[in-house]
């Protein structure tokens, strides 16, 4: 595809008028625009002409028929709303004028956003939200999905696009970064494996859980799981007493044949806990160590010393030089699944939904939204617009 430019000149109130610190991320945007003018040699024109004497500016701009770069990519703009994200990212718009067409043009962008990765020489997961930086509700189509195209699948056309080229951009995979899945698509993934039914229900878990530890990536940690646990069904020195989803031993240790040397926790939730802040610990999460941790191995000098998938799994696991492509190799599995939602949402009573919300299932967990408001989770829009109206007494 051809990407054309109108490359914004020097003087302009809408350029820094510097280089990027570092070229580590490719933030994503939808500009919000819903007017059927707005498209992207629109939006170029509008950058070209000073962005109205506003300090707004970003890199390429995406429609359904075209690609337009208004900055070189190590220059710096004013897109991310934080000044980390500006100094150290590529701004793409997605275009918003055209519902129909609006899978095409994230198609188009999913290209590029290859292209960038593979030139530039990043991984798959270091393309981030606007959200990611600022906080705020961007690229708003695709957090709620409303169009017809999720973050998720934004992500799969991405790495679609990385893995026709052949590159090496997604062969590895930070600790710390958004999920390529929902725990829907985990679920079935794991009921697809003969995982055990216990193992299955894990996967809200760690979801719930891994943005408030660090904002580990659940899908790296389910994943790991299940290579530990054999999907649940636990065929080594340990089984599900243990309440133990990661093999994790005792402070003291021990070998690996020794069913004391490994830590039996009070609960599932306590164990999968565990496992996300020692996963925050090696990643040198912000905050970590921690004070006081589930994780009965939360050794200070671990921190830092594993912040992607394989330099992670060669410090878990040295003796099985194939574990992090083992995990990697589930992780795209999960990531292919298509979610089903084993429940009836209009079918539900008044009872069961207030049942819902005061906490037995996900979305009255404080942790899931918290990862909503980071863009960690993904909201299934239909669902709660149904759960709402049942409970407001509306026959849906």
């Amino acid at each position: 595809m051809t990407i054309n430019k109108k490359l914004c000149p020097a003087g302009l109130k809408n350029n820094p008028n510097r280089a990027l610190k570092s070229l580590d991320y490719i933030t994503i945007h939808c500009t919000g625009n819903r007017n059927a003018t707005a498209t992207a040699a629109n939006h170029a024109n509008y950058q070209l002409g000073g962005s109205g004497g506003n300090q707004t500016s970003w890199h390429y701009t995406v429609d359904k028929d075209s690609i337009w770069q208004s900055f070189e990519d190590k220059r710096e703009c004013w897109h991310a709303g934080n000044a980390t994200g500006n100094a150290t990212s590529i701004g793409i718009e997605i275009c918003v004028n055209d519902k129909s067409g609006f899978k095409a043009a994230c198609e188009n962008a999913a290209w590029l956003t290859a292209e960038l990765l593979t030139q530039h020489k990043l991984a798959i997961d270091k393309v981030v939200q606007h959200n990611h930086w600022s906080g705020k509700n961007c690229p708003a189509e695709l957090r709620s999905g409303e169009w017809g195209v999720t973050w998720i699948d934004f992500i799969a056309s991405v790495k679609r696009y990385l893995d026709a080229k052949g590159g090496t951009a997604s062969d590895d995979i930070l600790i710390i970064s958004p999920a390529a899945a929902g725990y829907l698509q985990a679920e079935a993934w794991a009921k697809s494996m003969g995982a055990t039914d216990t193992f299955v229900s894990l996967a809200r878990k760690y979801w719930d859980y891994a943005p408030a530890r660090g904002e580990v990536n659940p899908v790296i940690a389910f994943c790991q799981s299940a290579l530990e646990t054999g999907y649940g069904k636990f065929k080594g020195v340990l089984d599900e007493t243990y309440k133990n989803p990661c093999g994790m031993k005792t402070t003291k240790g021990g070998s690996d044949d020794d069913s004391d040397a490994h830590q039996r926790f009070v609960s599932w939730e306590d164990g999968v806990k565990a496992h996300l802040e020692h996963l925050a610990l090696y990643a040198g999460a912000a905050g970590y160590p921690l004070k006081n941790s589930y994780d009965p191995r939360h050794f200070p000098y671990l921190l830092g010393t594993g912040k992607t998938l394989k330099t992670m799994a060669a410090g878990w696991c040295p003796g099985n030089p194939n574990y992090a492509l083992q995990v990697k190799g589930m992780m795209d599995k999960v990531a292919a699944m298509k979610a089903e939602h084993t429940q009836s949402v209009a079918k539900l009573t008044p009872e069961q939904i207030i049942t819902a919300l005061a906490g037995k299932v996900t979305i009255a967990s404080p942790d899931y939204w918290v990862g909503v408001l980071k863009g960690n989770t993904i909201v299934n829009c239909d669902y709660l617009t149904t759960l709402f109206a049942r409970l407001a007494g509306f026959d849906v």
